[in-house]
């Protein structure tokens, strides 16, 4: 099975606004345009689809990931509305496809920049893996780990211990995608892959003390290949706007 994540839309109500500096919605229009060769069975939005938290924000990114001829799913980022996302699309939870199981989790905590899984959330968490035991992805918007960069880290997920906790329990889970910093970063943790993608919108500059946007980098996305027999694949592809 190919799975494509994205990550960090960023769209506003208005159509032609930026985003620190870049067309937010001609971003969005070039990488899913890009997507459409991979030819994947599904893509995943890790989030920060907004950044007004408009209902029309949502509706604007809707229309363009309906575009991608495969069916699509999203989950928040901190800047996302939840009750404005759900009157264009569901949150779900999890998804069963060609013998994976997804685990979409919620981490946006509203007026925070950092996230936060929850206690009842976690708890959900280990009810799934208990109850089914086949290979597991799970997609989240704030990584489960540091990132090495010291601004970004101090907005990371509250709640990592506890996370890892959980999955110290099961040996089924493959890897972890997040987004959020909008640049590449990959490493293994406790036997998991835990892979970040680039941003839709605008990239920020990785491995850095202080916020900075990376003027040369280009938007991207990340195509997994899940195998049947629970190996996984994946590779960054970045998309020219210009």
């Amino acid at each position: 099975m190919r799975l494509i994540q994205l990550s960090d839309l960023h769209l506003s109500a208005d159509p032609e606004a930026g985003y620190r500096g870049v067309h937010a919605r001609r971003h969005c229009e070039a990488v899913v345009a890009d997507i459409r060769h991979q030819h994947p069975d599904l893509v995943l939005v890790t989030g920060d689809v907004s950044e007004d938290g408009s209902v029309a924000s949502y509706r604007l990114a809707a229309s363009c990931l309906d575009r991608l001829g495969c069916d699509w799913e999203w989950l928040p980022g901190n800047h996302d509305e939840r009750t404005a996302m759900v009157q264009v699309r569901p949150l779900p939870e999890r998804l069963v496809i060609e013998g994976w199981q997804l685990l979409l989790l919620d981490t946006l905590v509203p007026g925070d920049t950092g996230g936060r899984v929850g206690p009842a959330a976690l708890e959900r968490l280990s009810e799934r893996l208990v109850a089914d035991s086949r290979p597991t992805l799970i997609a989240m918007h704030h990584p489960p780990v540091p990132v090495n960069s010291a601004w970004m880290d101090a907005a990371g997920l509250a709640d990592r211990d506890e996370f890892w906790q959980r999955l110290a329990l099961f040996d089924q889970v493959r890897a972890v995608l997040a987004g959020h910093v909008h640049h590449v970063f990959e490493t293994c943790h406790r036997q998991v892959s835990v892979e970040t993608v680039p941003a839709v919108s605008r990239q920020f500059v990785a491995a850095s003390a202080e916020f900075a946007l990376d003027e040369a980098a280009r938007p991207g996305y990340r195509v997994i290949e899940l195998a049947d027999s629970g190996a996984l694949q994946s590779r960054v592809i970045r998309v020219n706007t210009a």
